[in-house]
């Protein structure tokens, strides 16, 4: 269950990111960047993915408990 919640999570957000950086992309109207679009966004996925992939280990490994961790969060 908890795998299922930090997987849709990532899902969200990610596709919060992907659509948020596409439109500003296409807003933006100088083209004079340092680093091109597709450098910047393919280093933020393998980012991303590393995250991912730390948290699904975390997960299986260490018997996480998602919710035990969120209320450690709020006090």
């Amino acid at each position: 269950m908890d795998f299922l919640i930090v997987i849709s999570s990532f899902i969200v957000v990610w596709s919060f990111i992907e659509i948020g950086f596409l439109i500003s992309f296409k807003l933006a109207t100088s083209n004079n960047m340092l680093i091109s679009h597709n450098l910047f966004m393919w280093n933020l996925r393998i980012i991303a993915l590393v995250l991912f992939s730390s948290s699904v280990f975390m997960i299986n490994h260490f018997n996480f408990n998602i919710k035990e961790f969120l209320i450690m969060c709020f006090l």
